[in-house]
């Protein structure tokens, strides 16, 4: 239990512009060692996440979970009542289980998030 306390700790999150896209990126570090990032892109009251991923070695601790949050809580306070993402299959249990629903309406990968 020790070490997940200091892990929370070393815990960081940076926000910057990606360069060439101009989407924003929101970057997880451990310490110096980048954890994973999403990439999305907003204007007025819906989000559409371009890019998601966590470091393969860091996979299956929450990390991608704390990430969305993360994006999520950014979203709401600049107003943002929607969040979208088009995803892969093996994506879907992921975001189901973040609150994630599919698109009723059509066959897509789409999937929804009311934020408030």
């Amino acid at each position: 239990m020790f070490w997940k306390r200091n892990l929370q700790k070393a815990l960081k999150f940076v926000t910057s512009q990606h360069p060439i896209s101009k989407n924003t990126r929101d970057t997880l570090f451990n310490g110096e060692n980048q954890i994973g990032y999403i990439e999305y892109r907003w204007s007025n009251d819906i989000s559409n996440i371009v890019s998601m991923q966590i470091e393969k070695e860091h996979r299956l601790n929450g990390h991608g979970s704390r990430l969305l949050s993360y994006f999520e809580n950014n979203m709401k306070d600049k107003g943002v009542k929607e969040a979208k993402v088009c995803i892969l299959p093996d994506a879907k249990g992921f975001y189901m289980k973040n609150g994630y629903d599919q698109d009723g309406m059509h066959q897509s990968p789409a999937f929804y998030h009311k934020l408030f």
